[in-house]
């Protein structure tokens, strides 16, 4: 910058007594060098000097509190001001009131946060391979088991302690309120909690974040994990199977999206009658509730439906690969289980790929160009990378009598391979659309059998143990403005430091630059450099702030990645 005419490496200069016309006439000389300046550009520089030059008659707007107000009033001072300026959160401001009654219980969910970001090689964490949250989203959980509580305006009023009767705030019941609250904290924090839960989510055969379309699915299935174990004490393997199918349907109808708030104060509401310690009245909620969303229309209809799509990362299709999962299919044409491949800490793309049934260039050949016809959920099917490239482009009346030969397995086999990957009878001869419209009603079926394998108490999951995560192999340059193209994230979209502790956040803009600053930068690491003055890694340093939960940017270039990669087969 200090060699760039561009920039006025310093701008001290403006202010030296005397010296601020000559300070302008050197740097419009200095630029004029390097380029033509045209008058009004000129014009525009000249003012855009003035301004900085007025900086030093800005007004700074001071609140000044007296040393005799007590923490509430600075607390509600903090909030009120900060509701006007920078835009904040009702968790944000309930965090504040943490850090002034509580502030040992706010960095203990900020650590826990931290650790499940980083395996551990020193003892027991909170890492996962499912979702590393946000001290905002535990806080929720947390606020679900003390207060019974989702709408957090509503949790921050009953938090600050404030009076029904006279509706303004009250030690003795802030202080109440706040007892409830660590109490709760301390069980949501739990690591034997946390990862007792985490194994509901496995039987559920979801296998990683990869899996993981809703963060607040997770959550709010955590928060119904910890009132059936702490308040209605349900054994651990009978709570394991309820919350498994309780995930499942959350996850799969998209429960806690939208107007998630609502969703779960219905929930709470049906279970407030549940008496404290009636294990077999918690359970009997649960299963009606779920008995009443995954009825006989959602099998024959919904499901079929939802899976009319070409999203990589559509709740159906998650189902799908967990219903896979729970039946321990093998990926088609294959000796290999698919629950066996699908390795959370294993990046590379080789292994198991979803492949198109009818090929791309093959359907191109009949006419069929939109890539949201082409990448259909029914036209994709999990196979080895090997029988990716031989089935290459050939139509699948070719390919597939030829593969069935080559693989020389047992019909027994077969049978139930295209049984797991829903394959009409004489599929390979069926006119595309045809095709997909039954293939959808045959994956609603397998999605279906596997959901009631999870009531079978008989039923255990048995996954590897997930490795050390590997290397990408290779690493394509991604753009933020592909993401955008991709409908991964949208211009407007928030990003924080993944780091909680980093006060900082930055914009993408339309063109999928990150504004930070008001400074515009072409990738997320110049943007995250900005923030912490060094060399970072910007895909693993931005949390991108979406509808359903905050992600990683690593994460959603994962996902362009996978999608790319269905495009290319």
């Amino acid at each position: 910058m200090e060699k760039d005419p561009e920039y006025l490496p310093d701008v001290t200069v403006l202010w030296q007594p005397g010296n601020r016309k000559k300070a302008v006439r050197e740097f419009l000389a200095r630029l004029a060098e390097k380029r033509e300046l045209t008058e009004s550009e000129k014009d525009r520089l000249d003012t855009a000097l003035d301004d900085l030059y007025d900086l030093q008659s800005y007004t700074f707007k001071v609140v000044e509190l007296s040393d005799t107000i007590d923490e509430e009033q600075v607390a509600e001072i903090f909030v009120r001001i900060n509701s006007q300026g920078v835009t904040l959160n009702q968790a944000d401001f309930i965090l504040t009131l943490l850090s002034v009654f509580w502030d040992e219980g706010r960095r203990e969910l900020e650590e826990f946060c931290r650790a499940s970001h980083i395996p551990s090689v020193s003892g027991p964490s909170s890492f996962n391979w499912y979702i590393q949250p946000e001290p905002a989203q535990l806080l929720r959980v947390t606020i679900v088991l003390a207060l019974r509580r989702a709408v957090l305006k509503h949790a921050y009023a009953v938090l600050r302690g404030r009076s029904a009767d006279t509706g303004r705030p009250s030690t003795t019941l802030r202080e109440e309120q706040f007892a409830q609250l660590q109490s709760a904290q301390k069980h949501v924090l739990n690591l034997t909690h946390w990862h007792e839960f985490l194994q509901c989510l496995e039987r559920a055969g979801f296998r990683g974040s990869k899996m993981i379309s809703s963060g607040n699915a997770v959550l709010y299935t955590y928060a119904l994990w910890l009132i059936g174990r702490v308040d209605h004490r349900v054994p651990l393997d009978r709570l394991r199977e309820t919350i498994a199918r309780w995930f499942f349907m959350a996850h799969t109808t998209s429960r806690y999206s939208g107007s998630f708030e609502s969703r779960v104060e219905q929930d709470l509401a049906r279970l407030h009658g549940v008496p404290q310690g009636d294990a077999d009245a918690f359970i009997a909620t649960l299963d009606k509730i779920i008995d009443s969303t995954l009825t006989s229309d959602f099998w024959a209809i919904t499901l079929p439906n939802g899976l009319e799509t070409a999203a990589s990362k559509s709740p159906a299709l998650m189902a799908y690969i967990a219903s896979l999962n729970i039946l321990d299919a093998e990926a088609l044409l294959s000796t290999g289980s698919i629950r066996s491949r699908l390795d959370p800490s294993v990046t590379a793309r080789k292994g198991i790929e979803r492949h198109h049934l009818f090929p791309r260039n093959h359907l191109k050949n009949q006419g069929i160009s939109e890539t949201q016809r082409i990448n259909q959920i029914a036209n994709m099917a999990l196979v080895d990378w090997s029988d990716n490239i031989a089935i290459s482009d050939r139509s699948p009346a070719e390919y597939w009598p030829q593969q069935l030969t080559d693989k020389q397995l047992p019909d027994d086999r077969i049978a139930r391979q295209r049984h797991w990957h829903a394959l009409p009878d004489g599929w390979e001869q069926l006119p595309y659309d045809t095709f997909l419209q039954e293939r959808r009603r045959l994956i609603a079926g397998v999605v279906r059998e596997a959901f009631d394998t999870l009531s079978d108490s008989a039923y255990r999951p048995a996954y590897p143990t997930p490795s050390v995560p590997a290397p990408r192999t290779t690493t394509p340059w991604i753009r933020v403005s592909q993401l955008l193209d991709a409908g991964l994230l949208t211009p407007g979209t928030r990003l924080t430091p993944r780091n909680t502790s980093l006060q900082a956040e930055a914009v993408v803009d339309e063109a999928g630059d990150l504004i930070v600053d008001s400074r515009g930068y072409d990738s997320p690491s110049p943007a995250a450099k900005a923030v912490v003055g060094s060399n970072a890694n910007g895909w693993t340093f931005w949390m991108a702030h979406l509808a359903d939960g905050p992600v990683l940017l690593a994460d959603l270039r994962e996902r362009y990645w996978e999608s790319t990669a269905a495009d290319e087969n």
